[in-house]
Protein backbone atom coordinates (compact mmCIF):
# COMPACT_ATOMS: atom_id res chain seq x y z
CA UNK A 1 0.00 0.00 0.00
CA UNK A 2 1.66 3.54 -0.88
CA UNK A 3 1.94 6.26 1.51
CA UNK A 4 -1.54 7.76 2.70
CA UNK A 5 -2.63 11.52 3.15
CA UNK A 6 -5.24 12.83 5.08
CA UNK A 7 -6.50 16.39 5.56
CA UNK A 8 -9.13 17.82 8.52
CA UNK A 9 -10.01 21.06 8.46
CA UNK A 10 -10.92 23.10 11.55
CA UNK A 11 -15.14 23.12 12.79
CA UNK A 12 -16.38 26.38 12.39
CA UNK A 13 -16.89 26.05 16.43
CA UNK A 14 -15.75 23.88 18.69
CA UNK A 15 -15.07 23.65 22.43
CA UNK A 16 -12.58 21.42 23.81
CA UNK A 17 -10.90 20.22 27.25
CA UNK A 18 -7.53 22.22 27.94
CA UNK A 19 -6.50 20.65 30.72
CA UNK A 20 -8.07 19.03 34.36
CA UNK A 21 -7.12 20.89 37.41
CA UNK A 22 -7.82 20.84 41.13
CA UNK A 23 -10.63 23.47 42.29
CA UNK A 24 -8.13 24.78 44.70
CA UNK A 25 -6.28 25.82 41.56
CA UNK A 26 -9.28 28.19 40.80
CA UNK A 27 -9.43 29.53 44.09
CA UNK A 28 -11.69 27.30 45.28
CA UNK A 29 -12.49 25.04 48.49
CA UNK A 30 -10.42 21.73 47.41
CA UNK A 31 -13.80 19.96 48.03
CA UNK A 32 -15.00 21.33 45.25
CA UNK A 33 -12.86 18.66 43.55
CA UNK A 34 -11.19 18.73 40.06
CA UNK A 35 -12.61 21.21 37.35
CA UNK A 36 -12.03 21.06 33.82
CA UNK A 37 -10.82 24.37 31.59
CA UNK A 38 -12.13 24.85 28.56
CA UNK A 39 -10.84 25.95 25.35
CA UNK A 40 -11.95 26.98 21.48
CA UNK A 41 -15.15 29.15 21.05
CA UNK A 42 -15.99 29.18 24.43
CA UNK A 43 -17.53 32.93 24.53
CA UNK A 44 -19.14 32.62 20.74
CA UNK A 45 -21.24 29.34 22.60
CA UNK A 46 -21.01 29.62 26.34
CA UNK A 47 -21.68 33.35 26.83
CA UNK A 48 -24.56 35.17 27.23
CA UNK A 49 -22.81 37.04 24.68
CA UNK A 50 -23.25 34.05 22.39
CA UNK A 51 -25.45 31.00 22.02
CA UNK A 52 -25.47 30.75 26.05
CA UNK A 53 -25.22 26.77 25.78
CA UNK A 54 -23.49 27.41 29.24
CA UNK A 55 -27.76 28.08 30.67
CA UNK A 56 -28.83 25.15 29.76
CA UNK A 57 -26.95 22.62 31.43
CA UNK A 58 -27.68 22.07 35.46
CA UNK A 59 -25.52 24.22 37.33
CA UNK A 60 -25.65 22.13 40.38
CA UNK A 61 -24.67 19.08 38.23
CA UNK A 62 -22.28 20.55 36.37
CA UNK A 63 -21.12 23.97 38.06
CA UNK A 64 -20.78 25.51 34.25
CA UNK A 65 -19.03 28.91 34.87
CA UNK A 66 -16.35 31.79 33.68
CA UNK A 67 -13.29 31.72 35.97
CA UNK A 68 -11.19 34.54 36.24
CA UNK A 69 -8.52 33.14 37.85
CA UNK A 70 -7.47 30.81 34.88
CA UNK A 71 -9.63 33.70 32.57
CA UNK A 72 -11.29 30.88 31.13
CA UNK A 73 -14.53 28.66 31.17
CA UNK A 74 -14.83 25.82 33.48
CA UNK A 75 -17.28 22.53 34.27
CA UNK A 76 -17.08 19.41 36.94
CA UNK A 77 -14.03 17.22 35.16
CA UNK A 78 -17.37 14.47 35.56
CA UNK A 79 -19.77 16.62 34.03
CA UNK A 80 -17.54 16.89 30.81
CA UNK A 81 -20.69 14.32 29.24
CA UNK A 82 -23.27 17.31 29.91
CA UNK A 83 -21.74 19.90 27.89
CA UNK A 84 -20.46 17.15 24.89
CA UNK A 85 -24.47 16.26 24.93
CA UNK A 86 -25.58 19.69 24.96
CA UNK A 87 -23.29 21.04 22.36
CA UNK A 88 -24.48 17.93 20.34
CA UNK A 89 -27.88 19.22 20.17
CA UNK A 90 -26.69 22.27 18.50
CA UNK A 91 -24.82 20.53 16.31
CA UNK A 92 -21.51 20.95 17.44
CA UNK A 93 -18.77 18.77 19.12
CA UNK A 94 -15.88 18.75 21.91
CA UNK A 95 -11.96 18.61 20.71
CA UNK A 96 -13.63 17.43 17.01
CA UNK A 97 -10.54 18.48 14.65
CA UNK A 98 -8.31 16.62 17.84
CA UNK A 99 -10.68 13.91 17.86
CA UNK A 100 -10.27 13.12 14.12
CA UNK A 101 -7.13 13.09 14.01
CA UNK A 102 -6.43 11.05 16.67
CA UNK A 103 -9.14 8.16 15.86
CA UNK A 104 -6.96 8.40 12.31
CA UNK A 105 -3.84 7.70 14.22
CA UNK A 106 -5.41 5.20 16.38
CA UNK A 107 -6.95 2.71 13.48
CA UNK A 108 -3.40 3.31 11.43
CA UNK A 109 -1.68 1.82 14.80
CA UNK A 110 -0.47 -1.85 14.51
CA UNK A 111 -2.44 -3.65 17.42
CA UNK A 112 0.43 -4.65 19.32
CA UNK A 113 1.81 -0.93 19.41
CA UNK A 114 3.28 -0.38 22.63
CA UNK A 115 3.25 3.77 22.39
CA UNK A 116 7.15 3.77 23.11
CA UNK A 117 8.07 2.90 19.34
CA UNK A 118 6.74 6.19 17.52
CA UNK A 119 9.73 6.65 15.67
CA UNK A 120 9.11 2.93 13.65
CA UNK A 121 6.11 3.89 12.49
CA UNK A 122 6.66 7.56 10.98
CA UNK A 123 4.04 9.02 10.81
CA UNK A 124 4.05 12.91 9.43
CA UNK A 125 2.05 15.95 10.31
CA UNK A 126 2.14 18.99 8.88
CA UNK A 127 -0.14 21.64 10.92
CA UNK A 128 -1.00 25.12 9.36
CA UNK A 129 -2.20 27.88 12.09
CA UNK A 130 -3.00 31.25 12.37
CA UNK A 131 -0.14 32.29 14.51
CA UNK A 132 -0.94 34.06 18.29
CA UNK A 133 1.31 36.93 17.55
CA UNK A 134 1.63 37.78 14.54
CA UNK A 135 -1.45 36.69 12.83
CA UNK A 136 0.13 35.23 9.61
CA UNK A 137 -0.40 31.98 8.48
CA UNK A 138 2.11 29.68 9.32
CA UNK A 139 3.38 25.85 8.91
CA UNK A 140 5.09 23.39 11.38
CA UNK A 141 5.57 19.97 10.60
CA UNK A 142 7.09 16.95 12.01
CA UNK A 143 6.76 12.95 13.43
CA UNK A 144 3.90 11.63 15.62
CA UNK A 145 4.83 10.71 19.09
CA UNK A 146 2.20 10.57 21.28
CA UNK A 147 -1.55 11.00 21.80
CA UNK A 148 -3.92 11.63 25.04
CA UNK A 149 -6.24 8.48 24.90
CA UNK A 150 -8.98 10.72 25.71
CA UNK A 151 -8.91 12.19 22.22
CA UNK A 152 -8.14 15.81 23.17
CA UNK A 153 -4.26 15.99 23.08
CA UNK A 154 -1.33 14.55 20.30
CA UNK A 155 2.33 15.35 20.32
CA UNK A 156 4.54 15.47 17.40
CA UNK A 157 8.42 16.05 17.40
CA UNK A 158 9.64 18.90 14.72
CA UNK A 159 12.77 18.26 12.47
CA UNK A 160 14.50 20.54 14.82
CA UNK A 161 13.87 18.46 18.10
CA UNK A 162 10.92 20.71 19.34
CA UNK A 163 7.66 18.86 20.96
CA UNK A 164 4.71 20.58 19.83
CA UNK A 165 0.92 19.64 20.90
CA UNK A 166 -2.48 20.11 19.29
CA UNK A 167 -5.32 20.39 21.63
CA UNK A 168 -8.60 20.66 20.72
CA UNK A 169 -8.05 23.73 17.74
CA UNK A 170 -4.89 25.14 19.17
CA UNK A 171 -1.10 24.74 18.72
CA UNK A 172 1.19 24.17 21.44
CA UNK A 173 4.77 24.35 22.29
CA UNK A 174 4.84 23.73 25.76
CA UNK A 175 8.73 23.95 26.52
CA UNK A 176 7.88 27.72 26.21
CA UNK A 177 7.55 30.29 28.84
CA UNK A 178 4.37 31.53 26.37
CA UNK A 179 3.41 27.98 25.05
CA UNK A 180 0.17 29.34 22.81
CA UNK A 181 1.36 29.15 19.04
CA UNK A 182 -1.85 29.84 17.57
CA UNK A 183 -5.40 28.38 16.20
CA UNK A 184 -5.15 25.46 13.79
CA UNK A 185 -6.41 25.87 10.00
CA UNK A 186 -5.63 22.51 8.45
CA UNK A 187 -3.44 19.45 9.57
CA UNK A 188 -2.44 16.67 7.14
CA UNK A 189 -1.08 13.40 8.47
CA UNK A 190 1.09 11.11 6.27
CA UNK A 191 0.80 7.48 7.24
CA UNK A 192 3.86 5.92 5.33
CA UNK A 193 3.88 3.21 2.74
CA UNK A 194 3.19 -0.40 4.01
CA UNK A 195 4.71 -2.08 1.48
CA UNK A 196 7.19 -4.19 1.78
Amino acid sequence: MSAKTQTFEKPDRTVYVKDTVPAKSLGMPKAFGPKALLGGDTYELLSSHGENIADELDWHETHCQYNDVVDSWIIDADAVDNLVNALEKHGYQVGQLTKDIVLSVHEYLPDDHDKTNWGELDISISVTYESGQSDKILEKSGTIEAYDPHETKLGFRRDDSVYMTIRGDELYSPQSPYPYVGDIERVEITFPSTDE
